[in-house]
């Protein structure tokens, strides 16, 4: 009985192991990210009244990155980057963020650096890459920006505003993943589906047999009514047609707009995502408790 206790403990951590693997959801394009940033998290750490924070937004499209970096009573900025390097680790320069400037600039607070990136704008190990290979790794929590300050003396300081190496900086880190239609692109003429109803306008509300053919696309139109005083929704191309008798009206208001539902997403894995990555886990765990079953009934047998 021991070694069958053993074989359900080892087939329960697998499932575990594969069950977590299936459900890593790498964020992407559409997703938000931000850096708190501080003295604190220099490394090694640097003790300074300044504070900041960056944030950034990939498109939908996952071909450019807005960003926006601001600070509080700091002094003599010169520059800022993303830079490529775990928690606690120091690493290359991949994107600027905020212009160079001369040392000795004085005190300064808002918004330092601003803009739209590119991958031509990638630099340092990630040059001649994809954004995507810079927001997988700003995913993978290995980047972060910083912040550095100089006075133009001979030699640094390395007080508040005088730390080339850098003043300031923060971990790359999500904020929030994109929404479950996000990544969906709607194509020019997109058709409203079979039951959509015609939109109530107004006081009139459309009866329950009235339903916009499946390839009509639905544009609100102020002026055209069909003859039970609802207001047409009319397509790209055509106007719907005539509404049949109803033999009741709907008592429930029908929703102002009729939209097609967003597309179910599964979760994506770091190897791609999709269906068959998804199945993954649960065929394993079919597998290994088919085989454990069949070894309890063996053992017992023999015993």
């Amino acid at each position: 009985m021991g070694k069958v206790r053993f074989l359900i403990l080892a087939l329960v951590g697998l499932t575990v192991l594969w069950s977590g693997r299936g459900e890593t959801l790498a964020a992407g394009p559409g997703a938000s990210y931000t850096a708190p940033l501080s003295g604190g998290e220099e490394v090694p750490p640097r003790t300074t009244p300044a504070s900041g924070q960056a944030t950034f937004q990939v498109s939908a499209d996952g071909q450019s990155l807005t960003y926006s970096v601001t600070v509080q009573n700091i002094a003599n900025v010169t520059m800022g980057h993303i830079h490529l390097g775990a928690k606690g680790a120091n690493g290359d320069i991949v994107l600027p963020l905020v212009p160079m400037v001369p040392p000795a600039g004085g005190p300064k607070s808002g918004v330092i650096g601003q803009g739209t990136a590119t991958a031509a704008q990638l630099v340092g190990p990630l040059q001649g890459k994809t954004l995507a290979d810079l927001v997988a790794e700003m995913d993978a929590g290995n980047t972060y920006v910083n912040i550095h300050t100089g006075a133009g003396g001979a030699a640094a300081t390395l007080q508040p505003g005088d730390l080339p190496p850098g003043e300031l900086r923060g971990q790359i880190a999500l904020t929030a993943a994109p929404a479950a239609g996000a990544t969906a692109t709607r194509a020019a003429g997109a058709t409203a589906p079979a039951a959509a109803t015609a939109t109530r306008v107004g006081t009139a509300t459309a009866p329950t047999a009235a339903t916009a053919p499946a390839a009509a696309t639905a544009t609100r139109v102020g002026t055209a009514t069909v003859p039970t005083a609802v207001t047409a929704t009319q397509a790209a191309t055509a106007t719907v047609p005539p509404v049949p008798t109803a033999t009741r009206a709907v008592a429930a208001t029908v929703p102002p707009t009729a939209s097609a539902p967003p597309p179910a997403t599964m979760p994506r894995t770091g190897g791609g995502g999709g269906t068959l990555a998804s199945m993954l886990p649960w065929l394993a765990l079919a597998v290994l408790l088919t085989l454990g079953l069949a070894l309890a009934v063996r053992t017992r047998r023999r015993t």
